[in-house]
């Protein structure tokens, strides 16, 4: 997950304050599906295989524990082979799966708190992670599926993290990098060399590529806006005045992208919803059910073989279309806890994941 966002210029952002705040329509909807038990309602990471309908808590680990407690960051679901899912968390490093969830390793990844996961789609051998070691910034990377991890980049100081980082799907070599400060920095060979490309104003907190032009790369910055690139990094723009001058709120808190059609991306706000087209330069409300609009849009996912099919949470409840967002079903989360992630399985979009963590 994870970026190029809303720019939050200027503002410095401690490691405590981050760990808060990325904790953090009128349409005809029906109420259907079930949530967990009240007995599996602290469950951080839930498992549906029928498309939303229902969902289960997938929390058992291979020692007759689970991590129930454990608040999730990041979920990365192996493309060739999704029984393979890593999960990032806050406190309590990573996670892994060899059987979809059904029973978690934890792994030896130094990284206490792991913001940001990343695959490499031509080798699954290669895994990213970044987040914080001790008190400092730092991406470590596998290239024997995890079992073995070595720091490509580490922060000069304390006090920085690494809050987001994706990878390329078309040149897998190519890594992004977001931090909590605003700096978005890239490696174009796996992360033997970097580069500067920009400073931001807030949290990099996700960064999404274009399915089909690696070139055009969008980054959210935490409640301000997504600033863009089309150039893989040599320029940027900032996608806010776009969204104001067309009367939108440019607080976004999530993004998500069509993996169907090129250059449409959807964004999370405080309030409401919104599509984008033409890489971001026109924009469109999704007539989201006017209750929702009452909270903030934390993770919203588009069907990668289906882009009729939108879910998305708000507060304590899903939502989800299977018509392009002109009527939504709803089903109640039995949590104390927020969804920060929705994730499809990549071979089998029945399959669905939420990492979820406390308010």
């Amino acid at each position: 997950m994870y970026y190029n966002k809303n720019m939050k210029k200027g503002i410095i952002v401690s490691i405590s304050i981050l760990s808060v705040i990325l904790l953090s329509g009128c349409s005809s909807g029906s109420s259907t599906g079930s949530s967990p038990s009240s007995s599996d309602s602290a469950g951080s990471v839930w498992k549906s295989i029928d498309g939303g309908e229902s969902w289960n808590s997938i929390v058992k680990t291979n020692n007759n524990g689970n991590i129930a407690s454990v608040n999730i960051l990041s979920i990365a679901i192996d493309s060739t082979n999704s029984q393979i899912i890593f999960l990032g968390t806050e406190k309590d490093g990573m996670f892994k799966s060899t059987n979809g969830g059904d029973e978690w390793v934890k792994n030896n990844l130094a990284l206490g708190r792991v913001y940001g996961l990343a695959i490499d789609s031509k080798n699954d051998q290669i895994i990213y992670a970044g987040g914080i070691f001790g008190k400092r910034g730092k991406i470590f990377k596998s290239e024997n599926g995890g079992d073995e991890w070595n720091e490509i980049y580490s922060e000069p100081a304390d006090g920085t993290l690494i809050s987001s980082l994706e990878i390329s799907k078309i040149d897998t070599n190519i890594l992004y990098v977001g931090t909590n400060e605003g700096m978005i920095f890239k490696t174009a060979d796996g992360g033997a060399t970097w580069k500067n490309l920009s400073k931001t104003g807030g949290p990099v907190v996700e960064i999404t590529f274009d399915p089909m032009n690696d070139s055009a790369i969008y980054f959210g910055i935490f409640n301000e806006g997504i600033i863009r690139t089309k150039d893989q990094g040599k320029s940027f723009e900032n996608l806010n005045d776009i969204l104001k001058k067309n009367g939108f709120d440019a607080k976004v808190n999530s993004i998500a992208i069509d993996q169907q059609k090129s250059g449409v991306v959807y964004v999370g706000l405080d309030k409401g919803m919104l599509r984008g087209t033409e890489y971001g330069n026109k924009w469109e409300a999704v007539n989201i059910l006017e209750t929702s609009k009452k909270f903030p849009i934390k993770a919203i996912s588009i069907n990668p073989q289906n882009s009729n099919e939108i879910i998305y949470n708000s507060a304590q409840a899903l939502y989800k279309s299977v018509d392009g967002g002109i009527n939504w079903a709803t089903n109640q989360m039995l949590s104390g806890k927020i969804v920060e992630i929705i994730k499809y399985d990549p071979t089998d979009t029945k399959t669905m994941f939420l990492g979820l963590r406390k308010m």
